[in-house]
């Protein structure tokens, strides 16, 4: 949200003061993690040829 004000130019009064905000978020230490989702990892691992797909129609009660 901040680089999309920034970028929109309602960040500060001048450019200067708009790219040292883009640099002091460029310096800082960021700690990316990720999450896995579990059944995705799992699907990449079966072999495709024992993989069964079910369809079915969700009837209206």
């Amino acid at each position: 949200m901040l680089v999309k004000t920034i970028l929109a130019g309602g960040a500060s009064e001048s450019k200067l003061q708009e790219l040292r905000n883009i640099h002091q978020l460029l310096r800082h230490n960021w700690m990316v993690r990720i999450r896995h989702n579990r059944v995705a990892y799992y699907m990449t691992k079966i072999p495709i040829a024992s993989i069964r797909v079910y369809w079915w129609k969700i009837g209206i009660i």
